[in-house]
């Protein structure tokens, strides 16, 4: 068993439909607002003016094999960022993220997902694919926010019935040209 932190980041604005989070996992005692401040500032442009991006100082203590909240932690250095990208964009799409571990659970690479949407259209080009520089934009951003927290990121594998939940330290970052979009949210 090992306690994570939880940071859930909140997308508000006229280009947001419906409840919008990101969730980010830290080991026991690392979440880090300022981090996740800096990673979501760094891909600020590619979203539209008027989408409000906040992160907390504030979250969960998850016990990662059952998912039973245990606590609450509570660090300073979170606050909001406000998209600057201008033009055209699209509701609901843009690009993911996928976080990359060295575990495998139930004979799969352990991987995590964090969507980037709506993004605006010039982060993509005449082909409908992320441009390389909106690429390599959000490869930085997350290459950056790892090693401000060097195994300190993880993705959670949720338990189920029979299976306990893990966490697994994130220590790559991938990201397609190929366009990502949302048709459904959980909350």
């Amino acid at each position: 068993m090992s306690l994570i932190e939880r940071v859930r980041v909140s997308f508000t604005g006229s280009q947001v439909v419906g409840p919008a989070i990101a969730t980010h996992y830290f080991t026991s005692g690392s979440a880090d607002p300022a981090a996740t401040l800096a990673f979501w500032n760094a891909v600020k442009a590619l979203f539209p003016v008027g989408v409000d991006i906040t992160v907390p100082n504030s979250g969960d203590v998850i016990n990662d094999t059952n998912g039973v909240i245990t606590a609450a932690w509570a660090v300073a250095g979170g606050g909001t960022v406000t998209g600057t990208g201008t033009g055209a964009f699209v509701l609901g799409t843009g690009t993911r993220i996928v976080w990359e571990t060295e575990a495998i659970t139930n004979g799969r690479h352990v991987r995590g997902s964090t969507f980037l949407v709506p993004l605006v259209g010039s982060a993509f080009d005449a082909s409908g694919r992320l441009t390389t520089t909106a690429k390599s934009t959000v490869t930085s951003a997350g290459n950056t926010f790892l090693t401000a927290n060097p195994g300190q990121v993880v993705v959670w594998t949720r338990p189920r019935p029979g299976v306990n939940g893990k966490s697994s330290a994130i220590t790559t970052v991938a990201v397609s040209e190929q366009p990502s979009w949302l048709r459904s949210r959980r909350v």
